[in-house]
């Protein structure tokens, strides 16, 4: 089996600093953030007939209970 993830980096561009006002949750500073499509990581993972045991572990999951498309 051999499977391929791509993960595309969102940066914050605003530091969260508490709350200005803590009964309407209202925050000190707006949250700015991008997605930067250009910096993508792409991640390939491959099962081998050769080892005695694979594994493949997302997010501290292992792959085989997932339902998901990964």
């Amino acid at each position: 089996m051999k499977i391929t993830a791509v993960a595309h980096p969102i940066q914050g561009l605003t530091k969260y600093h508490g709350l200005k006002n803590p009964v309407q949750r209202i925050p000190y500073h707006d949250s700015i953030s991008m997605c930067i499509q250009t910096l993508t990581t792409t991640t390939t993972v491959e099962t081998s007939e050769k080892l005695k045991k694979n594994e493949i572990v997302i997010n501290g999951r292992d792959l085989k209970e997932r339902t998901d498309n990964v």
